[in-house]
């Protein structure tokens, strides 16, 4: 069984997500009973998986959730998967003329999103991504593959996000000096972002280390928060949820999503983003009766603390 303390360096192969907690792990876990007292652990609002990982480091058994694709594709690679790791010659398949072209990526994300190098390639990788799945379903070397393309993308957009118009627009015209200067600085990643096999190959060796077997089946679900929370049975739920009154993830990740479901998707914020969050949390604590320890991660200025335990209470 992997230490959470010697285990550490391992989610540097996880995405940089937005609202990410790695900085907060050890004060989160500071309120979560060791594997022998609470054996699983639910995490209703999965994101970027960094809690997730350092529960199964811990040695629970993790069920965890979310509503959003990009977010399921950290679960089903890194929290489903214990043992399937990829070799180089897997990445190759991602770089393969694919039977049927696609330029999706190419048509509606370049230059604004993309530099045309990395759409050309994504593209690529979505069509063999198809392929792929069709040959052997969605096994878990599909789902590390996805995996990748996401990490790429996620790594290689500007400040974490994909609404740097006028960056990548600098960046596609090869006008450096017009490139905001926290993009340029660091030189390894831009040539990261114009060279996808550099990229990968690095990403390649960050994502295996951050599979390990702890020795209990872990699962990865999505779906509505609140059907997950009402039939699963876990001995504590962590509550990280979207917070309102801030950018919505829907809103800064669209044309990720949209890459990721190879076509257009509505933006569409969801409960969590509008007035009636607390109302939706009220609903989301009473789906989780059952389950004895709750553990919640929320800070934002539209919700004083007192409204929040008050709400907490009542379940």
């Amino acid at each position: 069984m992997a230490g959470a303390g010697s285990g550490l360096k391992l989610f540097n192969g996880l995405p940089a997500y937005l609202g990410g907690k790695r900085r907060l792990l050890k004060d989160i876990f500071a309120h979560v009973p060791p594997p022998r007292e609470a054996p699983v652990f639910a995490d209703a609002f999965l994101g970027g998986g960094s809690v997730s990982l350092f529960a199964k480091l811990r040695g629970h058994q993790v069920i965890c959730n979310d509503a959003a694709e990009r977010s399921h594709i950290v679960g089903k690679a890194i929290i489903e998967n214990s043992n399937r790791k990829l070799r180089w010659e897997d990445a190759l398949l991602l770089f393969e003329k694919p039977t049927t072209p696609r330029d999706f990526v190419q048509k509606q994300f370049v230059p604004s999103v993309f530099m045309r190098r990395q759409a050309e390639w994504l593209d690529r990788a979505h069509a063999r991504l198809l392929e792929v799945e069709v040959r052997e379903g969605q096994s878990p070397r599909w789902w590390l593959l996805r995996y990748l393309v996401l990490n790429y993308m996620m790594r290689t957009a500007p400040f974490g996000t994909f609404s740097a118009k006028t960056t990548m627009e600098a960046l596609n015209t090869g006008d450096v000096e017009l490139a905001n200067v926290v993009v340029v600085k660091d030189r390894e990643s831009l040539r990261s972002a114009v060279s996808p096999p550099s990229a990968i190959r690095e990403l390649v060796r960050l994502t295996n280390r951050c599979i390990v077997d702890n020795g209990r089946p872990c699962e990865a679900h999505r779906g509505d928060v609140v059907e997950f929370l009402r039939s699963v049975k876990a001995d504590l739920v962590y509550f990280d949820p979207p917070y309102s009154g801030t950018t919505s993830y829907e809103q800064v990740y669209h044309p990720l999503d949209c890459v990721l479901a190879g076509a257009m998707v509505p933006l569409e914020k969801s409960r969590f983003s509008k007035d009636s969050n607390l109302k939706f949390l009220a609903e989301v604590f009473e789906a989780a009766v059952h389950i004895p320890l709750w553990v919640i991660s929320y800070c934002n200025a539209d919700v004083e603390l007192a409204e929040l335990c008050d709400v907490v209470a009542r379940h």
